[in-house]
């Protein structure tokens, strides 16, 4: 899909009202599909000024204990995010390596 800003999507809803063409040929003008056009018309056709929303999964934050015994494994064994990864795996405590990371090893 491509990236749409607020002029094109308010000309995707202006032109679904209109009804003059269908959302497939919406959606070839703009270089993305009938559905997602027809997707975009439904999400802001009330929205007189429609505003971009934030995609994708919000982010989970990091608990306190999380981030404690990642960087105290971390001192323990001086082992890059995967090692520590598989150590913790090893002591049924599974974390994924993005949490290690952001962790920042104290």
């Amino acid at each position: 899909m491509k990236k749409l800003n607020k002029r094109k999507i308010k000309w995707i809803v202006k032109e679904s009202e209109r009804r003059e063409q269908g959302f497939y040929s919406i959606g070839k003008q703009q270089k993305i599909t009938g559905r997602h056009a027809r997707r975009v018309a439904k999400k802001y056709g009330n929205d007189k000024y429609p505003v971009l929303k934030k995609c994708g999964r919000k982010p989970r934050q990091i608990k306190k204990e999380e981030r404690e015994l990642v960087v105290k494994t971390y001192k323990e064994y001086f082992a890059s995010a995967t090692m520590i990864e598989q150590i913790l795996d090893e002591r049924k405590i599974y974390k994924a390596t993005k949490v290690i990371y952001i962790s920042n090893f104290g």
